[in-house]
């Protein structure tokens, strides 16, 4: 059975999720969270796009890569360095795959410019996987996607710490509740003055994706 200490720690988690992503414009609509555990997952934060969507600007992917980090960030703010658990792994490896792919397969940054090489990591740049590329350039993406994760998770971090009071208060809801909606989220954190970008999602059918390809991101983020 999950303890009153870790339930805590999930909702912290999540919640960092929801917030992070209400604060970007271009996340898709969130839609509930929950700390009721499902599978592997020990919570989930779901997120619903109004429409069907098949393109995805670098916008687009920077609120998700934010988003991800929003888990681990509230696991740092609220219990320090030494008190990040390891509930955030999923989060990682989505994170990772995702900031490789906008350096070296999308071209989305200015210091590699329109750049195309394979991003599969178990055999990074080998001829198989697409066009050998010098030592030089291999390290340039390491060091991009570095920078990008780096500055991301801080971004996220900032986000947290500006509104912790507010996290506070929608934590204390889903510990209660265990499952609350985008409305009642929403309305914890306009009592509290946050600037929130997003809205809800208006459709209440729920038709979850839980596919983890970079290229459609998923709906649900643990």
């Amino acid at each position: 059975a999950i303890t009153p200490k870790e339930k805590e720690k999930i909702a912290y988690h999540e919640v960092g999720h929801a917030l992070v992503g209400v604060m970007f414009k271009e996340s898709d609509p969130l839609h509930k969270v929950s700390i009721i555990p499902r599978g592997m997952a020990l919570g989930v934060t779901v997120n619903l796009p109004e429409e069907d969507r098949h393109l995805y600007s670098k916008k687009d992917l920077m609120a998700r890569l934010h988003q991800l980090f929003g888990g681990r960030a509230a696991e740092e703010v609220f219990y320090g360095k030494d008190g990040i658990t390891t509930g955030a792994e999923n989060d990682l490896m989505r994170a990772t795959e995702l900031a490789y792919r906008i350096v070296a397969s999308w071209g989305m940054t200015d210091e590699l410019g329109p750049i195309h090489v394979s991003t599969n990591r178990g055999n990074v740049f080998s001829p198989q996987q697409g066009p050998e590329i010098s030592e030089s350039t291999a390290r340039e993406i390491d060091e991009q996607v570095r920078k990008l994760l780096r500055e991301t998770y801080e971004r996220a971090k900032n986000i947290i710490e500006t509104y912790k009071d507010a996290v506070v208060a929608v934590v204390e809801l889903l510990i209660d509740k265990e499952t609350i909606t985008c409305e009642e989220m929403l309305a914890i954190l306009e009592e509290y003055g946050v600037p929130v970008m997003n809205k809800c999602r208006k459709s209440v059918v729920e038709v979850v994706s839980a596919g983890s390809s970079p290229d459609t991101p998923p709906g649900i983020i643990e």
